[in-house]
């Protein structure tokens, strides 16, 4: 039995970055810290949605100076969340979310969208077992678009192994019955010199979605069996569960 009475792409890629992270966070309900990122993401993600939709009312993007006052005020909402390490500047912070939202806008990547649907919202199923989740972007054409923030160009093959591809792809295939034109991460990236957009295409081959349906249900399983081991790695250097984790012994 699930802890949470279904499964996301982040509970599953918490599980197999720790078993014990998934735990502390789904099964014993603690609170998990939110980093300045989540926040960089989510007002950046805020701004694209909502430039979309007047694109799709009036054929235009929203100026400069709306971008800026819908990032404000999702920012506003949420900033008393965040986390912030040592070194960050809250205000450089903000300022580059904001940055990289009007450089997407603005950048031909941006501008090639052609949105039928926003934070599509599905409730499906994997071999019997619920999988809900929220795709960025569904194109007109049934393009996949997943939207990303990075401090660093991502990998050529990023794509090419990203797990919410593969299972957005699944839910489209699932209540469309049609396979999707073709999927892409889609990353706003802050680099020293500037934002830089960046796409990464993929196809989602049916010998990948049973590599996405197999992990899903295996994943499942091992939750259910309450299987919760410590992953010790690089990750325990940013996990929000760290000084509890390492308090137990």
């Amino acid at each position: 039995m699930l802890p949470v009475p279904y499964l996301s792409i982040s509970q599953i890629n918490k599980y197999l970055t720790c078993p014990k992270q998934y735990e502390f966070r789904y099964v014993q309900k603690i609170p998990e810290s939110k980093g300045s990122p989540l926040v960089v993401g989510s007002s950046f993600h805020k701004v694209i949605e909502e430039s979309n939709r007047q694109k799709l009312d009036t054929g235009e993007i929203l100026s400069d100076e709306e971008m800026k006052d819908i990032y404000d005020s999702y920012w506003k909402k949420n900033v008393h969340d965040i986390d912030w390490k040592p070194d960050e500047n809250p205000d450089e912070e903000k300022e580059r979310g904001f940055i990289l939202a009007k450089a997407y806008l603005h950048d031909d990547i941006g501008k090639s969208l052609n949105p039928a649907g926003f934070e599509a919202k599905f409730d499906v199923e994997v071999e019997g077992i619920p999988f809900r989740g929220f795709i960025d972007i569904i194109e007109e054409d049934g393009h996949i678009r997943d939207l990303k923030t990075s401090k660093k160009t991502p990998a050529e093959n990023v794509a090419e192994q990203s797990l919410q591809l593969a299972g957005y792809s699944y839910a489209y295939r699932y209540l469309t019955g049609n396979y999707e034109a073709g999927c892409s991460l889609d990353f706003a990236v802050s680099l020293k010199t500037g934002p830089k957009i960046v796409r990464r295409e993929t196809e989602i081959t049916d010998y990948r979605m049973d590599r996405f349906k197999d992990t899903f249900y295996n994943v499942a399983n091992a939750i259910d069996k309450e299987i919760y081991y410590r992953n010790e790695g690089t990750a325990c250097s940013w996990c929000s569960f760290r000084d509890i984790c390492k308090g137990e012994e």
